[in-house]
């Protein structure tokens, strides 16, 4: 048995998302119409008949194919319905290097990886079985900014039927500016289809006219993931971001979810806001594979 580079459109979608959904380490970002919307055109690897799977970006800068990290995922999974042994994962990095000369990109942490790896990095994840009262795992900051929060005049609302207009301006001049045009776009896109789907959306602060601050999540298996969020300078005054990703959590218990996947904190202050709200820290790898000695990358 080997590894199968199969193009985009020649993808088994029942199959690809079954072994998704079903794979101990399932995530929405594995999902094909979410890799449709983040990274056209992918590839993908194939162990056999569907049995495990793992998304290929695969492009090509100055006639050179190589494999980046596909934008609004965090890290890569292998998704997997079979145990996975290290010649498996050895025969994946080989499959890689035939396709392309050069890659970079984030895998979770595998014992396997761990000889090829040039950096860990971290995402914060809050597991709520075994959470009763949230207050208990807030930090003191939070906890002090949520309180002051909770006095004013607020609404917290699920965003519907909002312009593209209204988002792209939002994202972009918030406070966590998202500069990239074309990452407004996709993550537009996203919240798009986590409406039409009925798995997530936008959630907001409103005060008054104003909308102080939103943020994109979708809910998968019992997992909820927030893939965005923004300020306005009001917003960023007044806490309202603290108190926005409160909400969401405690609405998130009481919808029975399981998880908070906060998709991200690599560094320090993402890092700070997310360990506030009793977010963990699991680490992840950085992979290079690079078969050239000029610089081009």
């Amino acid at each position: 048995m080997t590894w199968q580079l199969i193009k985009r459109a020649n993808i088994d979608e029942n199959k690809w998302n079954n072994t998704v959904d079903n794979s101990a380490n399932h995530h929405i970002s594995g999902l094909s119409w979410y890799l449709d919307i983040v990274a056209p055109n992918w590839h993908g690897l194939v162990w056999n008949d569907y049995e495990i799977v793992f998304p290929f970006y695969k492009k090509k800068k100055y006639c050179i194919p190589y494999f980046m990290q596909p934008p609004m995922i965090t890290h890569l999974r292998l998704y997997s319905l079979i145990s996975i042994n290290k010649d498996i994962f050895l025969s994946l990095l080989e499959t890689i290097k035939k396709n392309v000369l050069y890659a970079d990109f984030y895998l979770e942490d595998i014992e396997f990886a761990n000889d090829f790896k040039k950096l860990d990095r971290y995402n914060y994840i809050l597991d709520l079985n075994d959470i009763t009262d949230l207050h208990d795992v807030l930090s003191s900051h939070h906890l002090r900014k949520i309180k002051k929060f909770e006095k004013l005049n607020y609404q917290f609302i699920h965003l519907t039927n909002i312009s593209e207009y209204f988002l792209d301006d939002y994202l972009c001049n918030s406070k966590y500016l998202i500069k990239l045009k074309n990452i407004r776009k996709i993550i537009i896109e996203l919240g798009k289809c986590f409406e039409n789907k009925q798995i997530g959306g936008w959630w907001a602060i409103k005060q008054n006219d104003d909308i102080l601050s939103i943020a994109l999540i979708s809910e998968y298996q019992n997992k909820l993931v927030l893939h965005a969020f923004a300020s306005n300078e009001i917003g960023k005054k007044q806490g309202a971001m603290h108190f926005l990703i409160y909400q969401i959590i405690k609405q998130a218990q009481n919808n029975g979810i399981n998880i908070i996947d906060f998709d991200g904190g690599n560094n320090d202050k993402m890092a700070f806001f997310y360990q506030g709200f009793g977010g963990k820290p699991y680490n992840y790898v950085e992979l290079i594979i690079k078969q050239f000695h000029f610089g081009l990358f």
